[in-house]
Protein backbone atom coordinates (compact mmCIF):
# COMPACT_ATOMS: atom_id res chain seq x y z
CA UNK A 1 0.00 0.00 0.00
CA UNK A 2 1.09 3.57 -0.75
CA UNK A 3 2.33 5.48 2.11
CA UNK A 4 0.77 8.82 2.25
CA UNK A 5 2.44 12.15 2.41
CA UNK A 6 3.49 13.68 5.16
CA UNK A 7 1.77 16.86 6.45
CA UNK A 8 3.35 20.37 6.10
CA UNK A 9 2.89 23.11 7.92
CA UNK A 10 5.36 26.22 7.48
CA UNK A 11 5.17 29.19 10.15
CA UNK A 12 7.21 32.20 9.15
CA UNK A 13 8.20 35.83 10.33
CA UNK A 14 9.13 39.23 9.09
CA UNK A 15 7.13 39.01 5.87
CA UNK A 16 9.37 40.99 2.90
CA UNK A 17 7.87 44.07 1.41
CA UNK A 18 6.07 43.00 -1.76
CA UNK A 19 8.22 44.53 -4.09
CA UNK A 20 10.96 42.39 -2.37
CA UNK A 21 9.96 39.11 -2.56
CA UNK A 22 10.93 36.44 -4.52
CA UNK A 23 8.68 33.56 -5.28
CA UNK A 24 8.36 31.11 -8.33
CA UNK A 25 5.90 28.97 -9.55
CA UNK A 26 6.03 24.69 -10.08
CA UNK A 27 5.57 23.62 -12.99
CA UNK A 28 7.12 20.25 -14.28
CA UNK A 29 10.25 19.98 -16.92
CA UNK A 30 9.05 18.44 -20.06
CA UNK A 31 9.89 17.77 -23.51
CA UNK A 32 8.61 17.93 -26.50
CA UNK A 33 7.91 14.40 -26.18
CA UNK A 34 5.80 14.15 -23.09
CA UNK A 35 7.33 11.90 -21.18
CA UNK A 36 7.11 11.52 -17.07
CA UNK A 37 9.06 13.97 -14.82
CA UNK A 38 11.04 12.15 -11.79
CA UNK A 39 10.29 14.92 -8.77
CA UNK A 40 13.39 14.98 -6.20
CA UNK A 41 12.10 16.93 -4.12
CA UNK A 42 12.18 20.76 -3.05
CA UNK A 43 14.91 23.12 -1.01
CA UNK A 44 12.46 25.49 0.85
CA UNK A 45 14.83 28.76 0.83
CA UNK A 46 14.66 31.96 3.17
CA UNK A 47 16.58 35.18 2.26
CA UNK A 48 15.20 37.04 5.89
CA UNK A 49 13.71 35.22 8.98
CA UNK A 50 12.97 32.64 10.54
CA UNK A 51 10.35 29.36 9.79
CA UNK A 52 9.42 26.40 11.90
CA UNK A 53 7.96 23.70 9.43
CA UNK A 54 6.20 21.08 10.70
CA UNK A 55 6.51 17.87 8.83
CA UNK A 56 4.92 14.74 10.90
CA UNK A 57 6.23 14.54 14.15
CA UNK A 58 9.13 16.97 13.82
CA UNK A 59 9.61 20.65 13.45
CA UNK A 60 12.22 21.53 11.19
CA UNK A 61 14.35 25.14 11.20
CA UNK A 62 14.50 27.00 8.00
CA UNK A 63 16.79 30.19 8.46
CA UNK A 64 18.62 32.51 5.62
CA UNK A 65 21.71 30.22 6.62
CA UNK A 66 19.89 26.71 6.53
CA UNK A 67 17.85 25.91 3.78
CA UNK A 68 15.73 22.50 4.19
CA UNK A 69 15.66 19.98 2.07
CA UNK A 70 11.85 17.98 1.35
CA UNK A 71 12.01 14.70 -0.34
CA UNK A 72 9.28 14.09 -2.89
CA UNK A 73 8.02 11.34 -0.74
CA UNK A 74 7.05 13.90 2.07
CA UNK A 75 4.93 16.08 0.39
CA UNK A 76 4.53 17.11 -3.57
CA UNK A 77 5.99 20.13 -4.59
CA UNK A 78 2.73 21.55 -5.97
CA UNK A 79 0.70 20.91 -2.46
CA UNK A 80 3.95 22.68 -0.49
CA UNK A 81 4.04 25.46 -2.72
CA UNK A 82 0.29 25.78 -1.97
CA UNK A 83 1.01 26.02 1.63
CA UNK A 84 4.10 28.19 1.78
CA UNK A 85 4.10 32.17 2.10
CA UNK A 86 7.42 34.44 1.79
CA UNK A 87 9.84 35.23 2.25
CA UNK A 88 10.33 31.31 2.05
CA UNK A 89 11.01 30.32 -1.90
CA UNK A 90 10.48 26.57 -2.65
CA UNK A 91 13.08 25.48 -5.37
CA UNK A 92 11.70 22.43 -6.67
CA UNK A 93 14.46 19.90 -7.67
CA UNK A 94 12.62 17.81 -10.88
CA UNK A 95 14.53 15.55 -12.81
CA UNK A 96 13.13 15.21 -16.39
CA UNK A 97 13.09 11.59 -17.97
CA UNK A 98 15.72 11.23 -20.99
CA UNK A 99 17.71 14.54 -20.17
CA UNK A 100 18.91 14.30 -16.84
CA UNK A 101 18.11 11.70 -14.09
CA UNK A 102 19.45 11.28 -10.23
CA UNK A 103 22.27 9.03 -11.44
CA UNK A 104 25.37 9.54 -9.20
CA UNK A 105 23.70 11.70 -7.01
CA UNK A 106 22.22 10.33 -3.48
CA UNK A 107 20.15 12.88 -1.93
CA UNK A 108 18.83 12.29 1.40
CA UNK A 109 15.38 10.23 1.78
CA UNK A 110 13.74 12.12 4.77
CA UNK A 111 13.53 16.15 5.21
CA UNK A 112 16.99 17.20 6.47
CA UNK A 113 18.95 21.02 6.95
CA UNK A 114 21.22 22.18 4.44
CA UNK A 115 24.31 24.38 5.03
CA UNK A 116 23.43 27.55 2.37
CA UNK A 117 27.09 27.11 0.63
CA UNK A 118 27.85 29.47 -1.63
CA UNK A 119 27.51 27.11 -4.49
CA UNK A 120 24.00 26.60 -3.06
CA UNK A 121 23.07 30.34 -3.15
CA UNK A 122 24.44 30.56 -6.87
CA UNK A 123 22.40 27.96 -8.11
CA UNK A 124 19.45 28.99 -6.36
CA UNK A 125 19.96 32.68 -7.55
CA UNK A 126 20.42 31.32 -11.30
CA UNK A 127 17.19 29.12 -10.93
CA UNK A 128 15.20 31.94 -9.42
CA UNK A 129 16.27 35.05 -11.83
CA UNK A 130 15.88 32.21 -15.00
CA UNK A 131 12.04 31.88 -13.83
CA UNK A 132 11.57 35.62 -13.59
CA UNK A 133 13.08 36.87 -16.66
CA UNK A 134 12.04 33.91 -19.12
CA UNK A 135 8.72 33.37 -17.78
CA UNK A 136 9.43 29.31 -17.79
CA UNK A 137 5.96 28.73 -16.69
CA UNK A 138 4.34 29.45 -20.45
CA UNK A 139 7.89 28.65 -22.35
CA UNK A 140 9.16 24.93 -20.96
CA UNK A 141 6.12 24.04 -21.89
CA UNK A 142 7.40 24.11 -25.17
CA UNK A 143 10.58 22.79 -23.86
CA UNK A 144 12.81 26.03 -24.40
CA UNK A 145 14.04 26.07 -21.38
CA UNK A 146 14.69 22.53 -20.57
CA UNK A 147 18.30 22.83 -20.56
CA UNK A 148 18.56 26.08 -18.47
CA UNK A 149 16.43 24.72 -15.78
CA UNK A 150 17.80 21.55 -15.95
CA UNK A 151 21.13 22.71 -15.41
CA UNK A 152 20.57 24.69 -12.25
CA UNK A 153 18.56 21.52 -11.06
CA UNK A 154 21.66 19.36 -11.46
CA UNK A 155 24.12 21.98 -9.23
CA UNK A 156 21.31 22.02 -6.47
CA UNK A 157 20.58 18.22 -6.28
CA UNK A 158 24.82 18.00 -6.46
CA UNK A 159 25.92 20.49 -4.01
CA UNK A 160 22.89 18.79 -1.13
CA UNK A 161 24.35 15.22 -2.25
CA UNK A 162 27.71 16.65 -1.34
CA UNK A 163 26.37 17.50 2.10
CA UNK A 164 26.06 15.90 5.65
CA UNK A 165 22.90 16.08 6.13
CA UNK A 166 21.99 18.06 8.99
CA UNK A 167 19.59 17.57 12.45
CA UNK A 168 17.92 20.80 12.03
CA UNK A 169 14.89 19.50 13.84
CA UNK A 170 13.75 18.57 17.23
CA UNK A 171 10.18 15.95 17.89
CA UNK A 172 7.23 17.76 19.15
CA UNK A 173 5.57 16.30 22.22
CA UNK A 174 2.55 13.92 22.36
CA UNK A 175 0.69 13.99 26.00
CA UNK A 176 0.08 17.61 27.64
CA UNK A 177 2.39 17.28 30.32
CA UNK A 178 5.36 16.84 28.17
CA UNK A 179 4.25 19.34 26.40
CA UNK A 180 4.05 22.08 28.75
CA UNK A 181 8.04 21.11 29.79
CA UNK A 182 9.23 20.84 26.21
CA UNK A 183 7.63 23.70 26.02
CA UNK A 184 9.65 25.40 28.24
CA UNK A 185 12.72 24.13 27.21
CA UNK A 186 12.50 25.56 23.60
CA UNK A 187 10.93 29.01 24.49
CA UNK A 188 13.48 29.10 27.36
CA UNK A 189 16.49 27.49 27.26
CA UNK A 190 18.20 29.23 29.67
CA UNK A 191 16.09 27.77 32.36
CA UNK A 192 18.34 25.29 34.01
CA UNK A 193 15.81 23.74 36.48
CA UNK A 194 16.35 19.79 36.91
CA UNK A 195 14.30 17.04 35.78
CA UNK A 196 13.42 16.78 39.18
CA UNK A 197 12.04 20.36 39.56
CA UNK A 198 10.16 20.08 36.45
CA UNK A 199 8.41 16.71 37.40
CA UNK A 200 7.07 18.23 40.71
CA UNK A 201 6.12 21.20 38.71
CA UNK A 202 3.68 19.26 36.79
CA UNK A 203 2.42 16.51 39.89
CA UNK A 204 4.66 13.48 38.53
CA UNK A 205 8.18 11.77 39.52
CA UNK A 206 11.79 12.17 37.64
CA UNK A 207 11.29 9.03 36.14
CA UNK A 208 8.07 9.35 35.02
CA UNK A 209 9.20 12.59 32.88
CA UNK A 210 11.96 10.74 32.00
CA UNK A 211 10.02 7.79 30.90
CA UNK A 212 7.89 9.93 28.69
CA UNK A 213 10.78 11.75 27.15
CA UNK A 214 12.39 8.92 25.91
CA UNK A 215 8.60 6.96 24.84
CA UNK A 216 7.62 10.19 22.91
CA UNK A 217 10.48 12.16 22.06
CA UNK A 218 13.36 9.49 21.37
CA UNK A 219 15.19 11.52 23.87
CA UNK A 220 16.22 12.16 27.36
CA UNK A 221 15.50 14.80 29.28
CA UNK A 222 18.89 16.35 29.05
CA UNK A 223 19.73 15.50 24.95
CA UNK A 224 16.16 17.48 24.38
CA UNK A 225 17.54 20.63 26.07
CA UNK A 226 20.52 20.46 24.18
CA UNK A 227 18.94 20.26 21.07
CA UNK A 228 16.39 22.71 22.18
CA UNK A 229 19.24 24.95 23.18
CA UNK A 230 21.32 24.69 19.89
CA UNK A 231 18.53 24.89 17.55
CA UNK A 232 17.38 28.23 19.62
CA UNK A 233 20.76 29.76 18.85
CA UNK A 234 20.35 28.56 15.42
CA UNK A 235 17.13 30.36 14.88
CA UNK A 236 18.68 33.50 16.10
CA UNK A 237 21.95 33.34 14.56
CA UNK A 238 22.85 36.26 12.25
CA UNK A 239 26.04 37.99 10.83
CA UNK A 240 25.74 40.20 13.31
CA UNK A 241 25.13 38.12 16.35
CA UNK A 242 27.46 38.56 18.94
CA UNK A 243 28.25 34.91 20.19
CA UNK A 244 28.55 35.36 23.56
CA UNK A 245 25.40 37.33 24.08
CA UNK A 246 23.82 34.20 22.13
CA UNK A 247 25.47 31.96 24.15
CA UNK A 248 23.85 33.14 27.39
CA UNK A 249 20.49 33.40 25.96
CA UNK A 250 20.48 30.14 25.30
CA UNK A 251 21.49 28.73 28.63
CA UNK A 252 25.93 28.55 27.95
CA UNK A 253 28.01 29.80 30.37
CA UNK A 254 30.58 30.62 27.80
CA UNK A 255 31.43 30.48 24.00
CA UNK A 256 33.74 27.54 23.87
CA UNK A 257 30.67 25.85 25.61
CA UNK A 258 28.49 26.65 23.23
CA UNK A 259 30.60 26.35 20.36
CA UNK A 260 31.62 23.31 21.43
CA UNK A 261 27.79 22.00 21.54
CA UNK A 262 27.34 23.51 18.84
CA UNK A 263 29.34 21.74 16.54
CA UNK A 264 28.47 18.33 18.30
CA UNK A 265 24.88 18.75 17.39
CA UNK A 266 25.16 20.18 13.84
CA UNK A 267 28.82 19.34 12.97
CA UNK A 268 29.69 22.90 12.43
CA UNK A 269 30.75 25.71 14.38
CA UNK A 270 28.15 28.59 14.79
CA UNK A 271 30.84 31.21 12.70
CA UNK A 272 30.70 28.83 10.35
CA UNK A 273 27.02 28.98 9.80
CA UNK A 274 27.17 33.17 10.52
CA UNK A 275 29.30 33.29 7.50
CA UNK A 276 26.23 32.10 5.07
CA UNK A 277 23.63 33.80 6.91
CA UNK A 278 22.81 36.91 5.02
CA UNK A 279 20.53 37.35 2.14
CA UNK A 280 20.49 35.28 -0.58
CA UNK A 281 20.51 38.75 -2.54
CA UNK A 282 24.19 38.85 -1.49
CA UNK A 283 25.23 35.87 -2.72
CA UNK A 284 28.82 35.40 -4.27
CA UNK A 285 28.73 34.00 -7.42
CA UNK A 286 31.45 31.39 -7.75
CA UNK A 287 32.44 29.19 -10.88
CA UNK A 288 30.50 25.89 -10.89
CA UNK A 289 32.57 22.99 -11.86
CA UNK A 290 30.46 20.82 -14.78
Amino acid sequence: MAKSPQTVKIEGTNSLPRDEQHGIGHSKFVQETPQPAEPAGTLMVTSRGTHRISIGMNDHLLTPGMALWIPASTRSPHALAASTSHPSTPVPVVFAAGVVHPGPFRLPTGPTGVLMSSEIQHAVLQHISHRLMHGCDQIERLGLCLTACTRTTIDIAATIAAQHPLPTHIPRAQTEQIKTVARTLREHPADNRSITSFAAEIGVSAKTVQRAFRKELGMSFSHYHTVARVLYALERLTPQSDLTALAQSAGYRSVQTFSHAFRQHLGLLPSTVQRTSHSLLAAPAPALHR
